[in-house]
């Protein structure tokens, strides 16, 4: 099936047609999948962050944690400080 077979890429998708005024789509963990896919059908830059892709070269629109296990094989992405006790998929540490 694929991310665009999904149901939150074709949620997506209807809002992002409606909505042309927006400019740059933005995903973090999951939502990185749709993100990274409407970016490339549509053409409007994306940013993912902790996105559960498989990257090996440099992609700067990817940015990841040290250790985060979502992201561990995008290679390519972006690293950040690691914040002891931060938990970047959750609301609480």
């Amino acid at each position: 099936m694929g991310t665009r077979g999904t149901t939150k890429y074709q949620q997506a998708k209807r809002y992002l047609d409606a909505h042309p005024e927006i400019d740059e789509i933005i995903g973090h963990s999951l939502g990185a999948s749709v993100a990274i896919a409407l970016g490339q059908d549509t053409g409007k830059p994306y940013r993912v962050y902790s996105s559960p892709s498989v990257t090996w070269q440099r992609d700067m629109r990817h940015r990841r944690r040290y250790w985060d296990p979502i992201s561990i094989m995008d290679r390519g992405a972006e690293m950040t400080e690691f914040i002891p006790r931060h938990n970047p998929h959750g609301f609480r540490p």
